[in-house]
C-alpha cells in the first residue's frame, strides 16, 4: 500500500510537472511565435517604406534632373538663336555696304567712264576730238 501511494503521488508529482513544463514552453513558443510575427511585420514596413523612399529619390531626382536639362537646353537653344540672329543681322549689314559700296563703284567708274565727244579747234565739220570728263 505503501509503495502504491508513494508510486501514485510520485505519478501525479511528475504529471503535474510535465503538464507545467509543456503549458510553459507552449507559452514560450507562441511568445517566440508573435515576437517572430512582429519581427516579420517591422520588417515588412520597412522594407516597403524604404522602397517608397527609394522610389520617391528616384522620381524626384529624375524630375530635377529632367527640369534642369530642359532649362540647359532651352537657354542654349534661346543663346543659339541670338547668335544665330545676330550673325545674320550683321552678315545683312556688311551685304548692303558691299552693295553701297559696289554701287557707289559702278557709278563712280560709269562717271569716269563717260565720254563727251564734241567738236573742238578748227572748222567744227572736220575736226573731232574725244574728251574725257573727270
Amino acid at each position: 500500500q505503501v509503495a502504491y501511494d508513494v508510486t501514485g503521488e510520485a505519478l501525479k508529482t511528475a504529471t503535474a510537472a510535465a503538464t507545467t513544463t509543456g503549458q510553459v514552453a507552449y507559452d514560450l513558443a507562441e511568445g517566440a511565435l508573435d515576437m517572430t510575427e512582429e519581427a516579420l511585420k517591422v520588417a515588412t514596413a520597412a522594407v516597403t517604406s524604404t522602397g517608397q523612399v527609394a522610389y520617391d529619390v528616384t522620381g524626384q531626382v529624375a524630375y530635377d534632373v529632367t527640369g534642369e536639362a530642359l532649362k540647359t537646353a532651352t537657354a542654349a537653344a534661346t543663346t543659339t538663336g541670338q547668335v544665330a540672329y545676330d550673325l545674320a543681322e550683321g552678315a545683312l549689314d556688311m551685304t548692303e555696304e558691299a552693295l553701297k559700296v559696289a554701287t557707289a563703284a559702278v557709278t563712280s567708274t560709269g562717271q569716269v567712264g563717260s565720254v563727251q565727244v564734241s567738236h573742238f579747234g578748227g572748222d567744227n565739220n572736220r575736226t573731232c576730238g574725244i574728251r574725257c570728263d573727270g
